[in-house]
């Protein structure tokens, strides 16, 4: 099987009836790289939290600013978004620090709060 149909498949797997389907599909896509990111990051809003929990420890494991670009928008929708947002940041860690420093010119409150706390956590400030 080639990496690309491989990849297909489990991203397949995401949308399997059975969750414990979809929370193993979610954990081997932390094992396929940045091509996993996007469809974990829509099993994030898997109505199962097990399948949620695999998501947000795949989305981790790719790690990387380019994880972290695609996350962040998440961080507007609403408190569970940005909960997952500090926990996959915080361990990105200093790579997601120059994309949370432009939050912190953001016009909401709650968006430059969480900027702060969550450059704070990761302890390295470029801004």
């Amino acid at each position: 099987m080639t990496v690309s149909s491989e990849l297909a498949c489990l991203i397949a797997g995401l949308g399997h009836p059975d969750p414990s389907e979809r929370r193993a599909a979610a954990e081997a896509l932390g094992r396929a790289g940045a091509g996993a990111v996007d469809p974990l990051i829509d099993a994030l809003r898997d109505g199962n939290p097990g399948v949620q929990d695999a998501a947000i420890r795949s989305l981790i494991a790719i790690g990387g600013e380019a994880t972290a670009r695609k996350l962040l928008p998440l961080v507007y929708e609403g408190p569970y978004f940005r909960s997952v947002g500090l926990v996959v940041f915080k361990e990105i860690g200093p790579a997601a620090v120059p994309l949370l420093c432009a939050l912190l010119s953001d016009g909401r409150d709650d968006i430059r709060t969480f900027a702060v706390n969550l450059i704070g956590e990761i302890g390295q400030c470029d801004c």
